[in-house]
């Protein structure tokens, strides 16, 4: 089952089996309502199995935004008495309008909490506001200081700690894409420039720092690496000529993962027989179709077989060399494990 409709059928059959949960709790209940004679009407029965009936329906429905509708319904009560209580000081409009401004700007895109800094900066001001004026008058309520209290355990105290764990566990998990990335074993150097192809990358962060870890720890510098895709997927290789063969994921279509898809200009599958280049090979795709890209042809300048060119693929964890199949033969890579399930 590919990704799209795997993902499809867990939130279909979530749905469904909350629709069965809610309808029969109204089943049941117009049920007692009838049999116990607190309903007695025909008109009045008619409406109960009436709603019994659409009752599963639109709880179900409600349930999937219910706790984004009591989130905002929360933000709007306290933001309410927080800018009555910080609206007097000179800064206070000057801290809206940085919020407003800073909305209206990265309203356009999808919500990210990196797009949403800096209306939080804002936030943070007329928060810090509100706890000032609340602590530093004594004949402030009760309850606003409580408030203020609360603003500081949570945003000070609660939020610190979150944060250092969050420190040490983005440590963890760059010392283990750093160790994985330094067990690539591009083989003998050649005297010259070495291309190597990952072709499956065991983790997709570690893609974005490949090089960069490599230049660094100074290892061979005479390596180069190119990636095929951020996914883990399996692969079936097929070898069409010296220079070019053929790529099919024997998974989730290609450019579905969503640092994949960061590259694209548009969400629409290319068409067959599209190209594109890299710098080592170009690439044309062969099979896509409403669900997403299937198959490509990558075609090379020189011979797969080449000295200066490597191919690279993830196995227990580590960048194993794997050697690309005769002409006309086929090679099944298998889906590998994300060596760091914790990172994306």
């Amino acid at each position: 089952m590919a990704g799209n409709e795997m993902t499809l059928f867990f939130v279909g059959g979530a749905w469904v089996l909350t629709y069965l949960m809610h309808s029969t709790i109204f089943f049941s209940g117009a049920w007692f309502l009838v049999h116990t004679r607190i309903i007695r009407s025909d008109g009045g029965m008619e409406i109960l199995w009436k709603l019994a009936l659409v009752g599963g329906l639109i709880s179900t429905t409600l349930q999937q935004s219910i706790s984004q509708i009591i989130s905002a319904v929360v933000m709007l009560i306290v933001g309410r008495y927080v800018w009555r209580r910080v609206s007097p000081h000179p800064a206070a409009l000057f801290l809206a309008a940085w919020i407003f401004l800073s909305l209206l700007l990265e309203g356009s895109v999808l919500s990210s909490d990196r797009l949403l800094f800096n209306a939080a900066v804002g936030s943070a001001g007329l928060l810090a506001l509100f706890v000032y004026a609340s602590l530093s008058q004594r004949t402030a309520p009760r309850r606003q200081r409580a408030l203020a209290w609360a603003v500081i355990v949570s945003a000070g105290i609660f939020s610190g700690l979150l944060t250092l764990f969050q420190q040490f566990t983005l440590a963890h998990i760059s010392r283990a894409l750093r160790t994985h990335v330094l067990t690539a074993d591009p083989g003998p150097a050649t005297g010259g420039r070495l291309d190597c192809v990952v072709l499956q990358p065991g983790n997709a962060v570690a893609v974005l720092s490949f090089n960069a870890v490599h230049a660094i720890a100074g290892r061979r510098p005479d390596a180069r690496y190119h990636h095929f895709q951020f996914g883990q997927r399996g692969l079936e290789w097929t070898r069409d000529s010296e220079t070019t063969c053929l790529l099919s994921s024997l998974d989730e279509p290609f450019l579905t993962h969503f640092l994949e898809g960061l590259y694209l200009t548009s969400s629409e599958p290319p068409l067959p027989e599209t190209r594109f280049e890299t710098e080592v090979f170009k690439v044309e795709v062969m099979a896509s179709d409403a669900e997403g890209l299937h198959s490509v042809r990558l075609s090379f300048d020189r011979p797969l077989d080449s000295a200066d060119l490597r191919f690279l693929i993830t196995r227990d964890g580590h960048l194993a060399s794997i050697s690309p199949p005769p002409i006309g033969e086929t090679v099944t890579i298998p889906r590998c494990a994300d060596i760091n399930p914790m990172s994306p």
